[in-house]
């Protein structure tokens, strides 16, 4: 079969139920199709129920996700002796523990981040020549091997080499699980699935906490419950199909077409407008490619997709969810591990909010909403530890630390926290998808292990105050950012959107009434900051 036949008429040879051999055919890729007469399918399984069952595998991913990143939460500030030495594991090697000392615990943490920047690194080539679907597998055993790597640990650098692996699947997840989520849903569910993925972070985040609350220090175990996850992500992989955009980029059109089927339950009409779509955005990138047109567009959304990264790290995520309890037992809260488990809680509930909104209300403004928020929060709990050591304002309670740090992981998940992963895998150009989404990934991670290695030296330094404001104005210029340079691309396909940075297609913007909501939020937060400061200091 010609691989550039896209699309036939009633006379122009095999129809769109043809068989296409392959030698790799996953269980939700079999035999769904009703070979009538006529050429039509039948609508056996809903569409919305198909591409959720296809997102299992990189959900999967993102729930391990969670969980790797929030593991040093419960461990940190681990009590050795009666007292809180601020390492990431149980000194004393009596009960277990390795004889970390301070900065060897600081390596263990970044150490995650290390290796999802190497991930992503290796991610670049790898999705782009073996697939989306390799990807999630490969992601799955570096887990799998990290997290065995860990619990069997006897010395330091086995600790720190599991610790690398699991930071590999962390990075190769990153870039395969919204991905494929994107290219395989329709445009109508994409935002949602899309923040599914965020979810699912955040719900292994809570779990990760939790651990805390019942095997406090106790690393290994929380190491070997680290393994399941990874290993039911492995085992979907191979009841998946592969993302039918990627097979259209490697020429298996009729396979790609054959996918899509499954995935938009038989609709002939749908698949054959969402192929058209494909060819004529094929037709477009190898036109592009001898001219320079294509590439500075590309160049442009590759461009916008790096600072959103960097400024999604740089308000601050993982600095605080590396270091939550050890920030409540700075604040004075009695139990830090249940203040983190319940901030988490906050983040988890907010996430949810955001897979329903994301869709109706749209991708800017939401995460312009969530920008002032993180400034606002960030800014307070800066505020918060200025106020304990300052004369001239009133110490506020340990709860207002808390209270701040739900409401920074509330801001953080409806907009900040799962919108750049989905605005990755909408802008990302096709042809240079594996090199965007590399690169989207190294600068997450290197900023990510900036912010987590050095978060501690610059509160002892600067002073935990100014160690939050930083985070506040990475914020606040990321709010302006968004603003001025990233498109609306709620409902739009991937191809459109694709057309818009060629400059061949427009996107709408945001409407009077979400502007007129945002700048009146905007006003709301900025009178709130004020607020609280004012009547914190004493006249």
């Amino acid at each position: 079969m010609a691989s550039n036949t896209l699309l036939r008429g009633k006379n122009d040879g095999p129809s769109i139920n043809e068989e296409v051999s392959s030698d790799d055919t996953p269980l939700l890729y079999n035999d769904n199709i009703n070979k009538s007469n006529d050429n039509k399918l039948a609508k056996s399984t809903d569409v919305t129920l198909v591409a959720l069952l296809c997102a299992m595998a990189p959900l999967f991913s993102s729930f391990q996700f969670g969980l790797a990143v929030t593991v040093t939460s419960p461990l940190a500030r681990t009590s050795v002796n009666g007292s809180s030495d601020g390492t990431v594991l149980m000194n004393n090697k009596t009960e277990g523990g390795l004889g970390l000392d301070t900065s060897q615990s600081n390596l263990f943490a970044s150490m995650l981040t290390l290796g999802a920047m190497v991930g992503g690194l290796l991610g670049t080539g790898l999705l782009g020549y073996a697939g989306r679907r390799v990807g999630l597998f490969l992601c799955g055993v570096c887990y799998v091997v990290g997290g065995v790597m860990q619990a069997l640990a006897t010395e330091f650098l086995m600790l720190i080499s599991g610790r690398f692996f699991v930071g590999l699947g962390l990075g190769l997840g990153t870039m395969a699980a919204p991905s494929y989520i994107a290219e395989v849903c329709p445009p109508s569910i994409r935002g949602a699935l899309g923040t599914m993925h965020q979810l699912l972070v955040v719900t292994g985040a809570v779990v990760g906490c939790s651990f805390g609350l019942y095997w406090e220090g106790d690393w290994r175990r929380i190491s070997w419950a680290n393994v399941p996850a990874p290993v039911a992500m492995c085992l979907a992989c191979f009841a998946i199909p592969k993302s039918p955009r990627y097979l259209a980029g490697q020429g298996k059109l009729e396979e790609a077409k054959r996918v899509l089927l499954v995935l938009r339950g038989g609709d002939i009409h749908r698949v054959e407008s969402e192929m058209q779509e494909i060819k004529q955005n094929n037709s477009s990138t190898r036109v592009s490619k001898d001219g320079s047109k294509g590439n500075s567009s590309s160049f442009r959304a590759i461009v916008l997709l790096l600072f959103l990264m960097f400024f999604q790290q740089s308000s601050g995520i993982n600095g605080i969810v590396f270091n939550c309890a050890a920030i409540f037992q700075q604040a004075g809260l009695h139990d830090a591990n249940l203040g983190a488990t319940i901030a988490m809680c906050v983040q988890l509930v907010f996430t949810a909010i955001a897979v329903t909104l994301v869709d109706k209300v749209g991708r800017r403004v939401l995460i312009i909403t969530s920008g002032l928020v993180l400034f606002a929060a960030t800014f307070l709990l800066g505020f918060y530890f200025f106020s304990l050591n300052n004369a001239h304002t009133k110490p506020l309670s340990p709860i207002f630390a808390l209270l701040m740090v739900g409401i920074f992981y509330g801001g953080f998940a409806i907009g900040f926290g799962p919108l750049p992963w989905l605005l990755m895998s909408e802008l990302a150009p096709m042809e240079y998808r594996g090199l965007a989404t590399g690169l989207c990934t190294v600068i997450n991670w290197t900023v990510a292990f900036l912010v987590t290695f050095f978060f501690p030296s610059i509160a002892d330094t600067l002073g935990d105050d100014w160690a939050f404001w930083i985070f506040s104005i990475c914020a606040f210029c990321g709010v302006f950012f968004v603003v001025f340079f990233i498109p609306e691309t709620k409902g739009q396909s991937l191809e459109k959107i694709e057309a818009y940075f060629r400059g061949e297609e427009k996107l709408e913007g945001t409407n009077r009434s979400e502007n007129v909501f945002v700048g009146v939020f905007a006003f709301v937060v900025i009178a709130a900051v004020v607020a609280v400061v004012i009547t914190s200091i004493k006249f």
